[in-house]
């Protein structure tokens, strides 16, 4: 599961005419341009730029794979939290007087489905974060006490 910001493309895998198992949830309001596979194509056809966007697009996309794909080798629940916490307060961290606020509309339920884990593991996963006093959390509200001392915890 990815969290994109704005401008991001999705689907754009629509092209080799193979089905797509993409969905989308917006945590924010949000406004989307749906385009036609054949008008998209077509854009591709006549436009440098556009297909330049898209290609960057997709790099950046198989950039993130290859992380997540060397960030399945076992670790521990806790390590994994603090590694998606460390990179949604880097990507969306908003400065507070605390530290990092993460200024997304996040559950734990949807941390759980990032990391492929459940609720009730992110949950005792968070609960140890905070312990260690790496994190603070408030109802939806998460803060990043210490990005340095987190990447620490999860890079031991």
């Amino acid at each position: 599961m990815y969290i994109l910001g704005k401008n991001y493309v999705i689907n754009e895998v629509i092209m080799d005419g193979k089905f797509a198992s993409i969905s989308a949830d917006a945590y924010e309001t949000s406004l989307i341009l749906s385009i036609p596979k054949d008008n998209f194509m077509k854009a591709m056809s006549l436009d440098w730029n556009f297909n330049y966007k898209i290609i960057c697009s997709m790099s950046k996309k198989i950039r993130r794979l290859y992380r997540q794909l060397k960030n399945t080798v076992p670790l521990k629940i806790e390590r994994k939290v603090a590694a998606k916490l460390w990179k949604l307060s880097k990507d969306y961290g908003k400065t507070v007087k605390e530290g990092e606020e993460i200024a997304l509309n996040i559950t734990v339920n949807d941390i759980a489905e990032m990391l492929g884990s459940s609720r009730e593991t992110i949950s005792r996963a968070i609960k140890e974060l905070k312990e260690h006093e790496l994190i603070v959390t408030d109802k939806r509200r998460i803060i990043v006490k210490d990005r340095e001392k987190l990447a620490e915890f999860f890079r031991k």
